[in-house]
């Protein structure tokens, strides 16, 4: 009878011993699911913040400033150097595109004009948006993206100055930053 009873005593020890495992392996595998997901957010909140800083790079840039408007607080950028601006970015034999990748990174800058709409390219009012400047993704062979991106978006209300109309145009400026 003692035999027995030394035997359950053993499987009751064992059980217990199996179920404490099991317990600290669920704590674990929780305690590391929790570690990603913080790890994630982290990683969103630096994107974010990026894309903000970059939003108040480019509302800060002399080039593209407003000369009317320079002393008041509004964010204002003169439409014709904005123009300027993406056209020499864009073109390649001027190297400005390497100067500004330091400063504007893995994003993409447009702007939209909201209020009164207007001609972006005169004769062509399809065009909704002008990009500023544009990150190139990594391109495949037959010309889809490499990797999957995973995107940020801020959008910043702008005054828009047309010089030669003399008038102000609301837009918003939208910057999309790459992971």
């Amino acid at each position: 009878m003692k035999t027995k009873l030394g035997q359950i005593q053993n499987m009751e020890s064992i059980a217990v011993v199996i179920i404490i495992a099991i317990l600290i392996v669920l704590g674990i595998v929780f305690a590391a699911s929790q570690k990603i997901e913080t790890a994630d957010t982290e990683a969103v909140k630096i994107q974010e913040a990026d894309s903000i800083t970059i939003g108040l790079k480019v509302a800060g840039l002399r080039e593209i400033k407003c000369s009317k408007n320079s002393e008041s607080g509004n964010t204002c950028l003169d439409l014709y150097r904005v123009k300027a601006l993406s056209e020499t970015i864009k073109d390649t034999t001027l190297d400005a595109d390497k100067y500004y990748n330091d400063i504007f990174k893995r994003s993409k800058i447009s702007i939209r004009p909201i209020y009164p709409k207007i001609e972006l390219v005169p004769g062509d009012s399809t065009i909704k948006t002008m990009t500023i400047y544009e990150y190139e993704l990594p391109l495949n062979p037959d010309g889809t993206i490499k990797e999957k991106q995973q995107v940020t978006r801020s959008f910043f209300p702008v005054l828009l100055y047309d010089p030669l109309e003399d008038k102000n145009i609301f837009a918003m400026l939208e910057i999309s930053v790459y992971k």
